[in-house]
């Protein structure tokens, strides 16, 4: 239940960066042929007033906004390259833009509603498959391992992936310390030891200034954080094996998708609708970014790609993500079925 929940915020951020989309063809009065929610054959139809299908469709994962009647993938989107040059730049924008503030808008409700969330080291829940499960319990506090004192959660994680074997942790329980030697479990990456523990948190709640200033200096560091990934990707520092499909991503963010832990749910959602918007940025053919670039190209050499050259780049580029894609969510699933059994 809580990854389907997951799932489906995944899905509802990639719905708003098509409603970005939507909303910029609206108020440059581009005619939409169809705004759908999923892929695939359609579910459900409906013509609005403005000759716009809504629709829904089998595949869940994702939309799409088409402006071409006889293109609902947008890989041509012939109307849309008929309208001004400052006028598509604006459409291709505004999908990331929908996803930027989107995050900035869940970190401001955030900080100034529950709270921005302060992390202990008391434990909320041991996720399943991991060593410290039965050993680690509801409302331990760990106070040292190895013998070193642990004054915040950041120490733990720091320890932890520091760590090259068992650690011997120092809990505190009904009011006595007790000593648990766990084995950190490497992640899907073979690389990064995790104890698998989810720590209760609290709110500090923000003033209407400070919760701006919160969801603005939070969704900065989030912004850097992406880059450095996508740049350590070029250089080597981050490995292509690291990255998580919706699946993986949904298994981790599962994890928050509670009561206890609801804060940290909408922390990350906003970290995933800025994590898609920036994407989107990438000059890659089908996604948002490639078409920014070659709108600018156009605009300054006034020389447009021949729309065939620009729909093939984009329909290879797609079956290539498709496939990424689909392997990254292959080898989720697998890792996710494996710890379930054991």
């Amino acid at each position: 239940m809580k990854i389907l929940l997951t799932l489906l915020a995944i899905i509802v951020m990639i719905i708003i960066h098509e409603l970005g989309h939507f909303i910029a063809g609206r108020i440059c009065k581009i005619p939409i042929a169809e705004f759908s929610i999923g892929f695939g054959k359609a579910l459900w139809q409906k013509k609005g007033k403005r000759e716009t299908t809504y629709s829904i469709r089998a595949i869940p994962l994702g939309g799409y906004c088409g402006f071409d009647e006889d293109d609902a993938t947008g890989a041509v989107d012939t109307a849309l390259n008929n309208v001004s040059i400052p006028k598509r730049l604006f459409v291709f924008v505004a999908g990331p833009l929908m996803n930027i503030l989107t995050c900035i808008i869940l970190l401001f409700v955030l900080a100034i509603g529950p709270g921005v969330p302060i992390v202990s080291t008391t434990v909320d829940l041991v996720q399943s498959g991991y060593d410290a499960e039965g050993k680690l319990e509801h409302g331990d506090t760990i106070v040292a391992i190895d013998g070193q004192q642990i004054p915040d959660v950041y120490t733990v994680n720091q320890t932890v992936l520091e760590s090259e074997g068992p650690l011997t942790i120092t809990v505190e329980r009904d009011g006595k310390d007790i000593d648990v030697v766990v084995e950190p479990k490497l992640l899907q990456d073979n690389k990064t030891p995790s104890l698998g523990v989810v720590f209760m948190q609290k709110g500090a709640r923000q003033s209407f200034v400070g919760s701006i200033l919160f969801a603005l200096n939070a969704s900065w560091h989030l912004f850097v954080s992406v880059l450095s990934v996508i740049g350590g990707l070029f250089t080597g520092a981050v490995s292509v094996g690291s990255l998580s499909s919706i699946v993986g991503a949904s298994d981790t963010v599962s994890v928050y998708a509670t009561p206890s832990q609801f804060p940290m749910f909408i922390y990350y959602c906003g970290y995933i609708s800025l994590n898609l918007g920036i994407m989107n940025l990438l000059p890659i053919p089908a996604l948002d970014g490639f078409r920014i670039l070659t709108g600018t190209i156009e605009g300054i050499t006034r020389k447009k790609i021949p729309e065939k050259v620009e729909a093939g780049l984009i329909t290879v580029s797609l079956v290539l993500l498709v496939g990424f894609a689909s392997i990254l969510m292959l080898r989720d699933a697998f890792f996710m079925a494996k710890n379930l059994i054991g």
